[in-house]
């Protein structure tokens, strides 16, 4: 029938290939749109970073471990023979290291200083979804701890380890940090002095026992040497972590997160995106609609 439609096809519409002078016209065409998505974006970028977000601080602190034990390579054969196992100062200084990145020391601090209510506020303050509304737990404290709070790591060339503590609260950044180390310290030299005490009550008994020159000599050598660990570990208060450069408070103004300037720069680039991409689409769409009035015509 004259005068009806022609059915468009797909292939029938002309392909139209990019030209960068046509969509930097098209642009500049529709410049207005992209200054409004910039300023839109960059506004919520900077109410973000300068209002929203809730800086957070970084108090680190830098530690050696001190020597595990200065005479158990030599005396490791008398250890042996006396039928007592020391190990090794290498393995003793893994050892703890291991117990500093644990979490018995997180939970520690968290039952000392009761930080559930520091770490998940009341929830009329900050009300949760029903699905989120679970219940403040020394476990979940620990596992948030350990996740978002502190961070161990050493240095392999020097053997130096870094303790990093990122909160809101610059003053309990610090606090905390340093009270991770004095409890890794604390556990340490209790486990030392029990242990040197129990090596000191087995070897005199093995002394009461033994008739052998060679086994008492051992053994007399054996007990001066936890007698003397043992003296260090109750005179010592840094008795395994010597502290080289102690947390401090960060300035209110020094704060890790959130990086405001790249924030902002990135919410003006992409409402620069957002604005050309809308440009370019309401474009695409107009000559689309034109096309297919077109051929309807």
């Amino acid at each position: 029938m004259q005068g009806s439609p022609v059915p468009i096809r797909a292939a029938d519409i002309p392909v139209r290939h990019f030209d960068l002078r046509e969509a930097g016209r098209i642009l500049w065409a529709g410049k207005f749109i992209v200054l409004a998505c910039i300023i839109v974006c960059t506004a919520v970028a900077y109410g973000y970073a300068y209002y929203w977000a809730t800086p957070l601080y970084r108090s680190r602190a830098i530690v050696a471990v001190q020597d595990a034990a200065p005479q158990i390579n030599q005396l490791g054969g008398l250890a042996s023979l006396a039928g007592i196992q020391l190990g090794n100062a290498g393995s003793r200084a893994s050892q703890r290291v291991a117990v500093l990145s644990s979490r018995r020391v997180v939970r520690m601090l968290i039952e000392r200083e009761k930080l559930l209510p520091v770490l998940f506020p009341d929830r009329e303050e900050n009300p949760l979804p029903p699905s989120q509304d679970a219940p403040r737990t020394i476990g979940r404290g620990v596992d948030y701890f350990v996740a978002n709070i502190r961070s161990v790591e050493q240095n392999i060339r020097t053997g130096l380890i870094t303790v990093d503590v990122v909160w809101k609260d610059p003053a309990l950044a610090a606090q905390w940090a340093r009270e991770l180390i004095d409890i890794t310290n604390e556990i340490l030299r209790n486990q030392a002095i029990s242990d040197a005490q129990r090596n000191v009550d087995y070897l005199a008994q093995e002394s009461a026992r033994t008739a052998l020159d060679s086994a008492r000599t051992a053994i007399v050598q054996l007990s001066v040497t936890n007698l003397n660990e043992m003296m260090l570990a109750k005179l010592q208060d840094d008795y395994a972590f010597k502290i080289i450069d102690a947390p401090e408070i960060p300035e209110r103004n020094r704060f890790i997160s959130p990086r405001r300037a790249r924030i902002v720069m990135g919410g003006f680039f992409t409402g620069f995106l957002l604005g050309s991409i809308l440009v370019l689409w309401f474009s695409r769409r107009s000559a689309f609609k034109t096309s297919l009035a077109y051929r309807e015509a």
